[in-house]
């Protein structure tokens, strides 16, 4: 049968083995979830070579789960299925659970109870309906306040989709060159997200300085209620900003494997509780404790583009997108 093999066959078995001979002594990614593997090429010979079988090692990002987990799902760093480089503990992460439970609970109930449903805990949109309800030209620094809350919302999922996409490519089996890419991407999508929030910080303060001058045609409950909701505005945007900064420093080594992330009290003190309070100030100081009366409701950005539009045919100066007749009645023109 050896006989029977021509020179083509040959040099293709030749090429098949040099093949894996390379793959072995190529750079090959590295971690926890690599698994080697044993491949034997068989040899061959024929009157005009030889070529002896082969065994080859081939690094694959893969594992086989070869410990069975706990009752609470943990299996030793190193291991495949492996999540954490520490021991989660359960009754933390109860706690954290029924406190977001409850956040969440108190809020749907604020939004009845308030008939303010659409008057959300989001930052962006509060800090537009104050804008809209309490100063005069419903603007700030010449933008309307929808466009001024839509722009920051459009602005934020932009920020929280780059954070996506680094996220979901930096897996446990992506290889490592690839993998700090994706930190990089990742870390590049929180770094827009904290670069919003200090402009709008910002402009909050303008907002502040700015319903500082009207104040007097306010009564002491609506003043002591945007003081209120100014203040856990900036508590919000506060501890946004502590988890920013946490996420920045756990992975500026490059890598997920740092003191960071071997500690489970620096996820729940720098991240969760953070979010807690964030969350919790709304709850304390509801919105809709303040966005109330006549002129809190704010139009929509397509509604007020079309007002636009119409008042650009009629001959209207640009930007008068809201009638006299619709201001507060505590308001007088300026």
């Amino acid at each position: 049968m050896a006989g029977d093999i021509t020179p083509t066959q040959t040099m293709h078995a030749v090429r098949q083995a040099t093949t894996f001979s390379t793959a072995t002594s190529s750079l090959i990614p590295t971690g926890t979830f690599m698994t080697t593997k044993q491949i034997t090429v068989g040899g061959i010979t024929n009157a005009h070579a030889t070529v002896p079988a082969q065994t080859v090692d081939i690094v694959i990002p893969t594992c086989i789960q070869t410990i069975t987990p706990d009752a609470n799902g943990y299996v030793p760093p190193g291991e495949c299925g492996a999540l954490w480089a520490y021991y989660p503990s359960f009754i933390a992460a109860v706690i954290f659970a029924i406190l977001f439970g409850v956040l969440t609970i108190t809020h749907v109930w604020q939004a009845v109870h308030y008939k303010k449903v659409r008057v959300n805990a989001f930052a962006y949109v509060v800090l537009g309906r104050m804008i809209n309800l309490f100063l005069p030209s419903r603007s700030l620094l010449h933008i309307p306040a929808p466009i001024f809350a839509a722009g920051f919302v459009f602005l934020d999922i932009i920020s929280f989709i780059v954070q996506l996409v680094g996220g979901v490519t930096a897996s446990p089996t992506t290889p490592q060159e690839e993998k700090l890419k994706a930190i990089h991407i990742y870390m590049g999508g929180i770094g827009m997200q904290q670069i919003f929030i200090v402009i709008f910080v910002a402009l909050t303060i303008k907002f502040q300085l700015e319903v500082a001058k009207v104040s007097e045609k306010l009564d002491h409950k609506q003043r002591k209620g945007i003081k209120l909701l100014l203040v856990a505005l900036y508590v919000s945007l506060g501890m946004i900003t502590v988890r920013i900064i946490y996420r920045f420093v756990e992975f500026s080594s490059g890598s997920v494997d740092n003191d960071l992330t071997a500690q489970e009290a620096y996820f729940y003190a720098l991240e969760a509780a953070p979010m807690v309070i964030a969350i919790g100030v709304f709850g304390a100081h509801h919105p809709g404790s303040v966005i109330d009366g006549p002129g809190a409701d704010m139009p929509g950005i397509w509604r007020m583009l079309k007002d636009m539009r119409k008042s650009s045919r009629r001959g209207e100066k640009p930007g008068s997108c809201v009638d006299e007749t619709e201001l507060p009645p505590r308001y007088e023109r300026l």
